[in-house]
């Protein structure tokens, strides 16, 4: 079996939470539908 397993921690939630709003916000997409910028960024702008 291929499995991989990823958590959050409660603490972690609320900053990784503005990176993933972010980041899936509309307007970070451009015509085409390529991100503009990268869900790793958003995290380190978010200290997620």
């Amino acid at each position: 079996r291929d499995t991989a397993w990823y958590s959050i921690i409660d603490k972690e939630w609320p900053a990784l939470r503005k990176a993933y709003e972010a980041w899936l916000d509309p307007a970070n997409f451009d015509g085409e539908g390529r991100q503009k910028r990268r869900l790793e960024d958003f995290r380190a702008e978010f200290g997620a």
